[in-house]
């Protein structure tokens, strides 16, 4: 007979082993998608120092519930009564026009990233691609050169 902690840990193992590969595919499907883009549509040199970024932040509190819950424990954190975890959410506007034969075309995403980190992978970047299907005005901005750390 089969022990059952065994049977846990290969159960484990497979739901790890198809979550890997289901990350796989998407990773790769992603990878052709953009890799499409670049390839079908025409490119167009961007000046990173041209984008107007466009910033707001704050902070978004999340309540915590688990088994330190309780005021004693928070007040021994340092975190007085308050049960909740804080996070600092940045929202960027991106915004790019561009004339591209005789007709202007407006770029705008949302970026959620530290903004002086932007500012600076822009700083030194200088320059980027922007990939535009005039039939259909879509548009992709290659900002791959940004790490998210």
């Amino acid at each position: 007979m089969i022990d059952s902690d065994l049977i846990d840990a290969m159960t484990i193992a497979v739901v790890t082993g198809v979550i890997i590969i289901v990350w796989f595919i998407a990773s790769k499907n992603s990878n052709k998608k953009v890799k499409a883009i670049k390839d079908t549509r025409v490119s167009i040199p961007v000046q990173l120092s041209e984008i107007e970024i466009r910033s707001n932040s704050w902070v978004s509190e999340k309540p915590v519930k688990g088994k330190f819950d309780d005021s004693a424990h928070n007040n021994l954190a340092y975190n007085k009564d308050k049960s909740t975890i804080e996070k600092t959410v940045n929202m960027n506007v991106l915004k790019y026009r561009f004339d591209y034969e005789g007709k202007v075309y407006e770029y705008e995403t949302r970026f959620d990233y530290d903004t002086v980190k932007l500012k600076l992978w822009f700083e030194q970047q200088k320059e980027t691609t922007l990939y535009l299907n005039p039939d259909t005005e879509e548009m992709y901005l290659d900002l791959s050169f940004i790490r998210k750390s």
